[in-house]
């Protein structure tokens, strides 16, 4: 079956849960660096978005490379479905009815992500 988007991105990807930082006075922030790493995200998906976002159940598998072990899977995932969303590939990341990841350590980091349909 072939993909509804078949995308690449190069970079580190950080897991969400790890992206807030507490201020001085208690309130919540992304730090510039991980907000501009988020933003690279953004324009690299942008290059991969359809003419009109995914509006269907959908199955994602992606294969993720990185230089480290140390970010957790689940939170990549996470912040992957949310970029997917706000680059518009994806309506809503709940339109995401089947998942699979697989990590590998590599050299380079860099994530592939299909997306294909699924009929319910």
């Amino acid at each position: 079956m072939k993909p509804l988007a078949d995308i690449q991105l190069t970079g580190d990807i950080p897991a969400k849960k790890n992206l807030w930082k507490r201020g001085a006075r208690g309130g919540m922030y992304i730090s510039a660096d991980t907000k501009k790493q988020l933003d690279d995200f953004l324009y690299q998906l942008k290059k991969f978005r359809p003419a009109r976002p995914i509006e269907s159940p959908c199955e994602v598998k992606m294969e993720i490379f990185t230089r480290t072990m140390r970010a957790d899977g689940d939170g990549i995932m996470t912040t992957i479905f949310d970029l997917l969303q706000k680059a518009g590939v994806i309506k809503n990341d709940r339109w995401i009815v089947d998942f699979s990841v697989r990590r590998r350590k590599a050299d380079k980091s860099v994530a592939f992500i299909e997306i294909f349909p699924v009929r319910l």
